[in-house]
């Protein structure tokens, strides 16, 4: 499964990480795995980017 490049409108500013809890900033929010944002589940937080699900598909931010 490869996830497709985000067309979503959220911004990924950055991580706060820690290897068993970490943490990225999307729009101003901080996120973990499973929280949801913008109706979309946050699936997994990778050192360079964030693997999201929108209900049917999924797609990742990186950092720019």
């Amino acid at each position: 499964l490869r996830p497709e490049k985000s067309q979503q409108c959220m911004h990924l500013e950055g991580f706060i990480w820690d290897n068993e809890n970490p943490i990225a900033l999307i729009d101003n929010r901080a996120v973990r795995k499973g929280d949801i944002i913008s109706d979309n589940v946050v699936v997994d937080i990778k050192q360079d980017r964030v693997i999201l699900n929108d209900g049917i598909k999924y797609f990742e931010l990186k950092l720019e």
